[in-house]
């Protein structure tokens, strides 16, 4: 098997470290590596309920502004609440992070 050695990490504190002998490969006999799975990228669940995309590719939210105190407001102010706005792209690249399979242009 191996036997234990120390060695210090980074931070200079001593840690255990399994010391194995290795074979050396024999002439003509290839050795294949196990490939690791890629884990997959979660989506931020809350900006998923914020923003979508447009067919054209365009990332688009909701105006803020119209949740309550409607009755001050005017009709047109709130009719132009209702609409939905263009993610600035100075914002973009936190959306693109937080959704990472959303299907951007």
């Amino acid at each position: 098997m191996g036997r234990l050695g120390s060695a210090r990490n980074g931070n200079g504190f001593a840690v255990a470290v399994r010391r194995v002998a290795v074979q050396p490969a024999q002439k003509g006999l290839v050795v294949e590596a196990k490939k690791e799975k890629k884990q997959k990228l979660r989506s931020h669940s809350a900006a998923g309920k914020r923003f979508r995309v447009t067919g054209g590719g365009l990332v688009v939210r909701r105006k803020n502004g119209k949740q309550h105190l409607n009755e001050r407001k005017s009709r047109l102010r709130l009719n132009r609440l209702g609409k939905m706005a263009l993610v600035d792209k100075r914002d973009l690249r936190n959306v693109k992070e937080a959704l990472p399979y959303l299907a951007y242009r």
